[in-house]
């Protein structure tokens, strides 16, 4: 009777235990999810070859007030808000050549990908 005491208590503690770890788990795996919607939504994006449009948010406050290229060779487009208080990188596809770039607009020796200013 003992026995069979002991094995219900040990199985009890491990379905407990099993409980914890799916909920920690369910936890991390909600707070990835929200760190890339936060990171997609303010940080940085990384363009498809489909994609012709970008929705760059800008947060109530802020004011766009450069959009540069660091390279020739580069494959980003950054938009500079507040003198660099925040940056938003647009990452186009490797070997892709920016051509011209603007508030509206980033021209590529492939396509034209059109810039939408979500103000919030």
């Amino acid at each position: 009777m003992n026995r069979i005491l002991l094995f219900a208590l040990c199985a009890l503690l491990c379905s407990c235990s099993q409980n914890k770890e799916k909920e920690a788990e369910t936890a991390l795996f909600e707070q990835i999810r929200q760190d890339y919607v936060e990171m997609k939504k303010y940080h940085s994006t990384i363009l498809e070859e489909k994609d012709r449009t970008v929705d760059v948010y800008v947060r109530k406050g802020e004011k766009i007030t450069d959009m540069t290229v660091l390279s020739e060779e580069s494959n980003c487009v950054s938009v500079v808000f507040d003198n660099y208080r925040r940056v938003y990188n647009i990452f186009l596809q490797k070997g892709e050549k920016i051509k011209g770039w603007g508030l509206k607009e980033i021209k590529t020796d492939k396509r034209v990908i059109r810039v939408n200013m979500v103000r919030e």
